[in-house]
């Protein structure tokens, strides 16, 4: 399950940098799993290689990268931008709060996503692990998202998969 999750990684990277943030999940499934020590869930062989995997499978999607690092830099710093025609400057809190309501709003209507809470809240009691799973990559991209000083409900189109695994 490392090799597939750090592959979608990757291809989550090459096509989108906030992307990164799927590697969040792969570090929660395996901070929940059942280790024997700390240091087992910190400096597991495991997550090591498949952050390696992830990397070779962004410069494999994308060579441009791998060809023309400073163009690589040059264009992350351009989408780190602070300013935008359009944009309207809001805080990490603001932004936090305007994700949050893109997420579970947006193409579910306020009742689904009122029930998916409740639905959500009974997972989480039920089976943690299984509710945290699902939680990571919506939270880590969300939180991700709400620092940087431009927001466009564009950029939370890859959490549309896994906010729909939430039971509705």
């Amino acid at each position: 399950y490392y090799l597939y999750a750090s592959i979608a990684a990757g291809l989550a990277v090459a096509t989108k940098y906030p992307g990164i943030v799927t590697f969040a999940s792969i570090i929660v499934a395996h901070a929940t799993a059942n280790h024997k020590t700390w240091r087992r869930r910190i400096c597991a062989p495991e997550l090591i290689a498949s952050a390696g995997v992830a990397v070779a499978i962004f410069f494999l999607a994308t060579p441009h990268a791998l060809s023309s690092p400073v163009q690589l830099f040059k264009d992350i710093l351009y989408e780190g931008r602070a300013r935008h025609p359009g944009a309207d400057g809001l805080s990490p809190l603001q932004n936090f709060f305007f994700y949050a309501n893109t997420t579970f709003n947006w193409g579910a209507g306020t009742f689904a996503s009122i029930v998916a809470a409740i639905s959500f809240a009974l997972l989480f009691f039920k089976q943690k692990r299984v509710a945290l799973l699902i939680a990571a990559f919506p939270l880590s991209l969300i939180v991700a998202l709400s620092v940087h000083p431009l927001h466009w409900s564009r950029w939370m189109i890859p959490r549309i998969c896994l906010v729909r695994l939430l039971p509705h």
